[in-house]
């Protein structure tokens, strides 16, 4: 049953690492675009 449990939670940080690395990733090409966000 631990095992199981470590295993869940070993996936649950593998996933917060990622969506870490894609909000990184995100605002690397927000910074490239300076009117990204600028309306008409």
């Amino acid at each position: 049953m631990l095992k199981a449990l470590s295993r869940m939670e070993e996936g649950h940080y593998r996933l917060l690492e990622a969506e870490l690395e894609n909000i990184r990733t995100l605002e690397e090409y927000e910074e490239g675009w300076p009117m990204m966000h600028a309306g008409p």
